[in-house]
């Protein structure tokens, strides 16, 4: 009651009593007695304070001077206390400090970097503590659970944990800021931790991590979480009495796994899913299941369980890609020897040490080596007595042992000097200068290899004498005699060339190696005999009794201990038709004889049985015939116009083939030269008024109007801009927005009784050089070919397109083609295609976009239908092709011939399809192809042709006075023919692809100009 008379705010305590932080003791909540911070001074100046202030108050009572006494007590006491108290004040080291910093760093912890971490949070994550040992200050416990991550700064990857009072380190916390840091690694000083549990990202327990921490048997659990990624985990942990838990989230990427420890255990226990594992062991570990291990991985190689408690290995198939076994210091009883006959070991299979495994070893163990010491095995097989190095046992040979050897083939047939032996106790292999033996099975089966065989082809076997191993001192003799039948591995070289004969086919076949001196026989099909008239070590000859069907024959050669399957692909060389020609095409309009030669391969021997057929009725009597020419002569062709067919027979040998020759229907002489030209005044409303009708029936246009389609259409001398694709064979015409595109697709290879496709080249990759030379532009290309499509070395396919804005002259067959103004010409050469039947042929394929309707107005007379394509006077050929689009007109005419190995023979140009163009409802595509014959080289030759189309309608019928008004047209020559139809339209289309876009001037611009 009496201090409560003392005017506190009056007294001036001493500075001492001052400096003792009362509000910060206060206000932080987490203030502990152990961190009290006056000191022995500060409790000495409030208590002299207190006796000073009973002095001036001069308290005059017993009680308040008992009072004093029991607080000066208190005081006394508490002084006592605080002498302990300032002890635990002290700090961590500097480097426990950063131990705990990197903690705190990795981990993504939101704490004090500096002393005040110790018991900082909730839940704490370092608590420390004072030593009474030694008066330190310490961390003994560190606990990190939760997700939740904060980025506090990067880790010190070159600090080293310095924790040694640490007692318990727990962890689940997966988040880290570097996943590559393995926190097992820093924990290079930590002697006295007891607790350490793991469920986080960590890839492998350090070897020397154990050993570090010297207190780890008192340790209760420990579980290790392996990264995605990790394809190695080793838990080495010394023979101590604790319990390891490993769980691996991916076993599915592990391939090495050991562990060791008496309690270790692991999950999952399912092998099956550990898929990538090659090395899988088992150390030190006291299994608690009579079957621990219920499956193998699938790919394992290496298996150990060593120092073990395992009685009996279990009895599962063992995978087929193990390759080393160690089973020593188990408890072995008994061993499944069995389990290892389809093993291919290649290190001894070790179980020694296991004491009281007893028994013996059998005979299928002898492809094995052996490790057995200090075992109760009994006996082991002769085997490893003959060859005591692939054993380590504690067993003695048996007195006088002698190698008992035995070979179950007496006479070893080799091939190109080679041969398997098959016996017992053969062992491991030798290598000498006159035979090698290489390993295959160890002591059951080698490979014998002579390099110089050739003394043993003979009739009869030859004595060879051989040696098992370099310190043996008993030679065997062998019976070796060489009949290998193997052709030549040579690339590029024919092992089957043939020759065709009047009534047989000769082969000859060649091979590595031969024995001339053994019975052979070769047969096709196991059906047709060929019988061998010359026989040496490099091949054989034989002569079958009759010529066989084009196509492919399993072909067997065989003798008494051999035989030999190989494919042979009989493609007849002849009779072959590349070129037919009638040399009196000109004067064709009559049936008087004729006298046609047909070139090709017809053979080179007595030409028998020669005969050909026109249109298959007609004999064309032969003339004269070599290997590469027939000239024949028909009396009459009975008015049969149009393509023929040619069927050419030598040597029983049969060639057929449509549309070989052409004959042309003569021309009708009509004298009445005014119906004449009446008819062509009234069918082209005379000419269109850009030019007149003459007496025969023609149109004479005026200058620059095209007398093709009757003066209807207007060349134009402009220059036009053009493009040219280095990619691929490719020219783009564009007017006005309007293109047309002409694309070559492939090369098809076709049979002659249904043009049904044998084989296709998609042409799709090329090479190209692109020149200019004065004004005319020429773009070579190349084709890049896909030997996975065609098996074709030497074949050659290449493609010219040339284009000039000025009227030009080319050359095609020998023949002038003329070129018209701005004039595309694209030619397509193909050589040494290599054919599949001596009757087949090729085509190639092209594809363009056809209007589905097309037509046009023509001086106020109804709309005419324009059709898209055209034929010759037979129907049969594709001649002109015609696209109209938003007045602009595209006009293509193709060449009735092409060039077949120097020679022009006639072509004929199939619309092959026509289908719905998916980018358009009002156009079609249409696939064209070009035949060919059977050539080693074949040349087509198209040209492309910018027109214009006169729209005005003031001169019809009357003489041109002026020019009109022109919309531009295209007109297309495709192999161009010099014989020129009426009707202009026909477009080409093969496989392939040859895109053709004109640029042109606006359109107004070309008119101005006109």
């Amino acid at each position: 009651m009496y201090f409560k008379q003392i005017n506190w705010t009056t007294i001036k305590l001493p500075p001492r009593l001052l400096e003792i932080p009362w509000k910060s003791m206060k206000e932080n909540k987490r203030f502990k007695v152990s961190y009290i911070s006056f000191t022995c001074r500060h409790l000495l100046t409030l208590h002299v304070t207190l006796i000073l202030l009973s002095i001036l108050t001069k308290p005059s009572s017993k009680r308040m001077k008992l009072s004093l006494s029991i607080f000066t007590l208190f005081l006394l006491l508490l002084l006592l206390l605080n002498s302990s108290y300032y002890i635990k004040a002290q700090t961590l080291s500097q480097l426990e400090l950063d131990s705990a910093i990197f903690i705190i760093k990795q981990y993504g912890i939101e704490i004090p970097q500096n002393q005040s971490l110790c018991n900082y949070g909730s839940p704490i994550v370092f608590e420390c503590i004072n030593s009474s040992s030694d008066n330190t200050h310490h961390i003994n416990k560190i606990t990190i659970t939760g997700n939740n991550f904060i980025d506090v700064g990067t880790p010190n990857v070159n600090q080293v944990f310095d924790f040694p009072r640490l007692d318990s380190f727990y962890l689940t916390k997966s988040v880290t800021k570097n996943y590559s840091i393995n926190i097992l690694e820093y924990f290079k000083n930590a002697p006295s931790i007891k607790s350490f549990y793991i469920n986080g990202p960590q890839t492998t327990v350090p070897n020397e991590f154990f050993s570090i921490m010297t207190n780890l048997t008192t340790i209760q659990f420990l579980t290790l979480q392996s990264l995605p990624n990790v394809a190695t985990v080793i838990v080495n942990i010394p023979t101590c009495e604790f319990l390891y838990d490993l769980n691996i989230s991916n076993p599915e990427t592990l391939t090495t796994l050991y562990m060791s420890g008496p309690l270790t255990t692991w999950f999952p226990k399912d092998f099956k899913l550990y898929q990538k594992l090659a090395s899988l062991s088992f150390n030190g570990i006291n299994f608690t299941t009579e079957n621990p291990i219920i499956d193998y991985p699938p790919n394992l190689f290496s298996l150990a369980i060593t120092n073990t408690n395992m009685t009996t290995f279990p009895q599962i198939p063992l995978p087929k890609t193990l390759g080393s076994t160690q089973l020593f210091s188990n408890n072995f009883t008994t061993f499944p020897w069995d389990l290892f006959q389809d093993s291919k070991q290649i290190s001894p299979i070790d179980v020694s040490e296991n004491r009281i495994l007893a028994g013996t070893v059998p005979e299928s163990m002898c492809k094995f080596k052996l490790k057995i010491q200090n075992t109760s095995i009994t006996s082991v097989p002769s085997c490893f007595w003959c060859y005591q190095w692939t054993i380590q046992t504690s067993l003695l040979q048996p007195p006088n042992f002698i190698c008992p050897v035995t070979f179950d083939n007496q006479t070893i047939v080799t091939r190109n000097g080679q041969a398997l032996v098959y016996g017992s106790n053969l062992g491991y292999g030798i290598q000498t200068i006159n035979y090698t033996l290489t390993l295959i099975i160890p002591n059951s089966v080698l490979n014998m290899k002579i390099p110089s065989f050739a003394p043993f082809k003979t009739s009869q076997p030859q004595v060879l004498s051989v040696n098992l191993s370099t310190n043996a001192n008993t030679s065997y003799n062998l019976n070796v005699i060489e009949a290998g039948v193997d052709i030549l591995n040579i690339n590029n070289v024919d092992n089957f060339t043939y020759t065709q004969q009047p009534s047989n086919l000769q082969i000859k076949i060649l091979f590595a190696s031969l024995n001339p001196n053994l019975q052979h026989q070769v047969g096709l099909n196991s059906s047709l005999p060929c019988n061998i008239v010359s026989i040496t070590t490099n091949y054989i000859i034989c002569n079958t009794s009759i010529i066989p069907d084009p196509g492919s024959y399993n072909i067997t050669i065989s003798n008494q201990y051999y035989q030999s399957f190989y494919l042979f692909n009989f493609i007849p060389k002849y009779p072959t038709v590349t070129a037919g020609i009638i040399n009196d095409n000109n004067n064709n309009n009559n049936n008087r004889s004729k006298l046609i030669s047909l070139y090709g391969y017809y053979g080179n021997l007595n030409y028998s049985n020669t005969l050909v057929l026109i249109n298959n009725t007609l004999i064309c009597n032969i003339g004269f015939i070599n290997d590469r020419l027939i000239n024949c002569t028909i009396e009459t062709i009975n008015q049969n116009y149009g393509p023929a067919s040619i069927n050419v027979q030598i040597d029983n040998l049969q060639y057929f083939k449509n549309d070989v020759l052409y004959f042309y229907p003569p021309n009708k002489n009509n004298n009445n030269t005014d119906q004449l030209l009446k008819q062509c005044q009234e069918t082209t409303l005379n000419c269109f008024g850009n030019g007149q009708c003459n007496e025969f029936g023609k149109c004479d246009c005026i200058e620059n109007y095209n007398p093709i389609d009757n003066c209807l259409t207007k060349y134009f001398n402009s220059s036009v801009n053009t493009t040219t694709d280095p990619l691929k064979p490719t020219t783009s015409f564009d007017i006005n927005g309007v293109d047309f595109q002409f694309e070559i697709v492939s090369i098809q290879e076709l049979n002659s009784e249904n043009d049904d496709m044998v084989q296709q080249l998609i042409v799709d990759k090329w090479n190209s050089t692109i020149t200019t030379i004065n004004s005319t532009t020429i773009a070579n290309y190349y084709l890049i070919v896909n030997q996975s499509e065609v098996t074709m070395p030497l074949l050659n396919v290449s493609a010219v397109i040339s284009y000039s804005p000025k009227a030009r002259t080319t050359m095609f067959g020998g023949n002038e083609i003329e070129m018209n103004p701005n004039s595309i010409k694209l030619s397509i050469e193909i050589n040494n295609w290599e054919f599949n039947s001596n009757i087949n042929s090729l085509r190639v394929l092209f594809k363009t976009s056809l209007p589905n309707n097309q037509s046009i107005e023509i001086c106020q007379q109804a709309s005419d239908e324009i059709k898209s394509i055209s034929y010759d006077l037979s129907s049969s050929s594709i001649q002109y092709l015609r696209v109209l689009k938003d007045g602009i007109q595209f006009t293509g005419r193709f060449l009735d011939y092409i060039v077949s190995d120097g020679r022009n023979t006639y072509s004929r140009t199939q619309l092959v399809s026509l289908t719905p163009s998916e980018q358009s409802t009002t156009e079609s595509i249409a696939l064209i192809g070009i035949l060919l014959p059977q050539c080693q080289s074949c040349i087509i030759d198209p040209d492309f042709t910018p027109l214009l189309v006169d729209t005005s309608q003031s001169q019809c019928g009357d003489n041109p006075s002026n020019n009109n008004t022109w919309k531009i047209i295209v007109g297309v020559t495709i192999g161009g023919s010099i014989f020129i139809a009426a009707i202009i339209g026909a477009i080409i289309y093969a496989k392939k692809y040859t895109n053709l876009k004109y640029n042109i001037f606006k359109l107004k611009n070309l008119n101005k100009s006109n």
